[in-house]
């Protein structure tokens, strides 16, 4: 079996255009349709009129969040609201509670069921102290620190 391929930042621009969003792992090609996507960080998100959008913008923001995008489970993330493409680097992650503690440290609104296709409330996700003791877990300081070190 052949595994997917990069899309070229045209591919992914007509995809967010005619298909008002895309979660796409970048170095891989891989479009995930399972698990939990959370934005990590406030600082890789952008927001452009879709009247405007182009294959640059994709292009542009490839390159600012490459770093990013190369770690394993990291996806270019958009969405298409109210005439406003949303751009993101999403980590998708196969449970809900660490999905929760990423969105609760990055302060973000919502996280992304993928086989669900709907968005969770961070804070109707999972309950206080899950999100606590997962905060405490090795695993999670560790993945905590590999996307500090690699945001630009």
């Amino acid at each position: 079996m052949n595994s997917p391929s990069r899309l070229s930042a045209s591919d992914i621009e007509k995809v967010i255009c005619q298909a008002g969003g895309i979660t796409i792992e970048w170095r891989t090609g891989h479009q995930p349709v399972t698990g939990f996507a959370v934005a990590p960080s406030k600082t890789t998100e952008r927001q452009i009129p879709l009247a405007d959008f182009t294959a640059e913008h994709v292009s542009e923001y490839i390159k600012a969040f490459h770093g990013l995008l190369e770690l394993p489970g990291m996806c270019l993330g958009a969405r298409v609201k109210e005439g406003i493409v949303y751009l993101d680097v999403s980590l998708v992650v196969e449970d809900v509670v660490t999905a929760a503690a990423l969105a609760a440290d990055a302060d973000q609104f919502a996280i992304r069921c993928l086989h669900e296709s709907r968005s969770i409330p961070t804070d109707e996700a999972t309950t206080g102290s899950q999100i606590g003791q997962e905060k405490g877990s090795q695993r999670y300081l560790t993945l905590r620190k590999t996307i500090k070190e690699a945001l630009p």
